[in-house]
């Protein structure tokens, strides 16, 4: 469920740099008993379960602000 909220969230969002916080907001809500790490393991399930290299895409890490899904063309 969550992973495919967070896909959700960056299929829209194509190319835009989204903060950690935007991201945990976005897919767990207002909810402080979420850490940061339980975004990390989503986003590496994510990259798994999507194959985004083998699709042209993939989720680019932005140390110590977010992630961006973008097109490897």
């Amino acid at each position: 469920q969550r992973q495919f909220e967070l896909a959700v969230v960056l299929f829209r969002n194509i190319g835009r740099l989204l903060s950690r916080q935007y991201l945990l907001e976005a897919v767990w809500g207002l909810n402080d008993a979420v850490q940061t790490r339980t975004l990390d393991i989503h986003i590496s399930q994510l990259r798994s379960l999507l194959q985004l290299a083998d699709n042209g895409w993939r989720i680019q890490s932005v140390y110590a602000h977010g992630y961006r899904l973008e097109t490897l063309a």
